[in-house]
């Protein structure tokens, strides 16, 4: 995912780990550790963890709620607070629309996120499952704004 201004936001997790171990520190671009840690699933941060497709989901969850809503998960905290988004996660905390208005509560994509993130890895929907739903969410018509408080 690249932002407005040209700059690279998302990119290999697997490598930011790596690096971390390595004692390297961020990227060129001041990308990390940090603002990786919100994509991880809980189970990422054990020590001899291994990625998964399940662990996979979890952070193409994140993915979305970057893309939807121009913000990672925790990314308030993703400066220089890594151990607080990894206890948010640890302790089953996920993002809150309220920390993202530019998708609303009320917008479905929010069940799909919340499947993705759930904390016990098989109950994470497969990738197919996940395209299914994005499928029948985008072929949904939409109302305008101005007629949606309006009953129909």
């Amino acid at each position: 995912m690249v932002t407005e201004d040209l700059r690279g936001v998302i990119r290999d997790f697997g490598m930011v780990k790596t690096i971390a171990s390595l004692g390297i520190g961020v990227s060129p671009t001041g990308w990390g550790q940090n603002a990786a840690a919100g994509y991880q699933a809980k189970e990422l941060f054990m020590e001899d963890s291994r990625k998964t497709p399940m662990s996979d989901v979890y952070a193409f969850g994140g993915t979305m709620l970057a893309v939807m809503s121009g913000k990672g998960p925790f990314y308030q905290f993703a400066e220089k607070q890594r151990g607080t988004i990894v206890l948010r996660i640890y302790n089953n905390i996920t993002p809150r629309p309220d920390d993202h208005p530019k998708l609303q509560a009320t917008d479905p994509l929010w069940d799909l996120l919340r499947k993705c993130w759930d904390p016990s890895p098989p109950y994470r929907p497969p990738m197919t499952e996940i395209a299914t739903e994005l499928s029948a969410l985008v072929s949904k018509p939409v109302a305008p704004a101005s007629l949606r408080s309006f009953p129909l």
